[in-house]
């Protein structure tokens, strides 16, 4: 009889072990699938009150994470855009008003033998 309750109780550990396979199957392993799952899984069992400390928890931690991830994201775009993008396109803006600057005269007609003696690495830089 012993035997029989467990080999019924393994049967139902492997099904259930199956049927959670096949749940998450698809799911990329990073906090981006981590958090799909905990959405679809366990936010509902918490608002049916049916969750269990574990559903807390990973909902929790995969919140956490997520919003760990995403705020480093973000910082690093900021990050870029101030120390990569800004100087580069305040050089490109400086050169190309310094070149209208001397190159063309007040009615914008453009002058050649300024442009002649308008430094080399400028030139180069437009």
């Amino acid at each position: 009889e012993r035997e029989r309750v467990a080999s019924h109780h393994c049967a139902e550990l492997i099904r259930m072990r199956e049927m959670k396979k096949e749940y998450i199957a698809g799911l990329s392993e990073d906090c981006w699938g981590a958090s799909i799952y905990t959405l679809v899984k366990d936010l509902p069992d918490i608002m049916a009150g049916k969750a269990e400390l574990e559903n807390y928890v990973r909902f929790l931690f995969t919140s956490c994470i997520m919003g760990l991830n995403l705020t480093l994201q973000f910082a690093i775009l900021f990050w870029i855009k101030q120390y990569v993008m800004d100087p580069s396109m305040r050089q490109a803006q400086d050169t190309y008003g310094k070149f209208h600057r001397e190159v063309f005269d007040k009615s914008g007609t453009f002058i050649q033998a300024n442009f002649e003696q308008f430094g080399s690495g400028d030139k180069e830089a437009l």
